[in-house]
């Protein structure tokens, strides 16, 4: 009997270890999340999917998880049947594509991207029933890079040419994200025509940027193909990306006025355009590798299930974890 009791309390006392363990877990969450957004649609507009998946890539490739990315297309040509290997993103001629295409989970497609949810996304309001994979779960001390690329103008930004978002959209998103403590900082990239119009009305701290073109400038395609039938990729995220291969340079502490020191001088067709005082000190690892905070002992008394914190911080419900991957 005696023997039996023991038995008894070493598998209470290794279920207690287990459950600390696994709530010690939860707590490790990522301070860096990314949140990418084409807003074209159309084949002819293939280079805006690139400009997109180049990120993509890069970011997976340095580490970071599915989980801490949110990936917005518009019209994803990749999975277009016009498209000679299905599947498979083309930047460069002679049939030169990203590798792993097929591990690519969309988190929004097609009419689903618009003005209104890249708002809803930034701002933490997704709506009731809202896939955990489609909700930006940042918090104060967290570091969120913006990517945003397709059509655009004087202060605004197309989505599938029919609708807007005007840059005072973006500053209030941005400025709403730190009020609430959704973000510590914020890197906002851009990779459209009169690109850095669409981030002057951000007026908060805590920001820093950079644009492929300044007011009433274009930004411009690079890398054609004859068996894609158009341009493959936009010349300022074709020379983030060449950037962000480089490990060794991420790894010893590069900076985003490095990235952006190396693209400018590149052979660029626009005026890159970023506040220097403000990248100066902007590690890229801080964005484009994550970053995981120290696990913290939870109490199982006052533990709280994820969801039930989701519902609570965000006021939206939490579903099952879903993903849509590319064909």
């Amino acid at each position: 009997m005696l023997l039996r009791c023991r038995w008894f309390t070493c598998l209470a006392l290794l279920a207690c270890c287990c459950c600390q363990v696994s709530l010690c877990a939860l707590t490790n969450t990522s301070s860096t999340w990314a949140v990418i957004v084409n807003a074209s649609r159309f084949w002819l507009n293939y280079r805006h999917t690139a400009n997109a998946m180049t990120l993509y890539h890069s970011l997976k490739r340095l580490g970071m998880p599915d989980s801490r990315i949110i990936l917005m297309h518009a019209d994803c040509a990749t999975c277009d049947p016009r498209t000679y290997r299905p599947g498979k993103t083309f930047y460069r001629p002679n049939d030169v594509y990203l590798d792993s295409d097929t591990d690519v989970e969309i988190d929004y497609r097609d009419m689903e991207v618009n003005a209104e949810s890249v708002m809803r996304v930034l701002t933490g309001n997704v709506g009731y029933g809202a896939a955990s994979s489609q909700v930006l779960g940042s918090d104060s001390e967290s570091n969120v890079l913006l990517f945003l690329t397709g059509h655009g103008g004087d202060s605004f930004l197309k989505f599938h040419d029919q609708s807007e978002l005007m840059a005072a959209d973006l500053g209030a998103a941005v400025e709403y994200m730190t009020m609430v403590g959704m973000c510590k900082r914020v890197l906002v990239v851009l990779d459209t025509c009169q690109a850095s119009t669409m981030y002057e009305d951000i007026r908060t701290h805590g920001w820093a940027g950079a644009a492929s073109s300044k007011r009433d400038q274009s930004s411009y395609a690079l890398n054609s193909d004859s068996r894609v039938g158009t341009f493959l990729i936009d010349e300022f995220s074709h020379h983030m990306f060449e950037f962000l291969k480089r490990n060794k340079a991420i790894e010893d502490g590069a900076t985003f006025d490095d990235m952006i020191s190396y693209i400018m001088s590149r052979k660029m067709s626009s005026e890159v355009q970023f506040d220097q005082s403000r990248s100066r000190n902007v590690a890229l690892k801080d964005f484009f590798v994550p970053h995981v905070q120290a696990a913290q002992p939870v109490s199982l008394k006052n533990h709280q299930p994820w969801q039930q914190q989701q519902q609570h911080q965000k006021g939206i419900a939490s579903s099952d974890v879903w993903r849509r991957k590319l064909v």
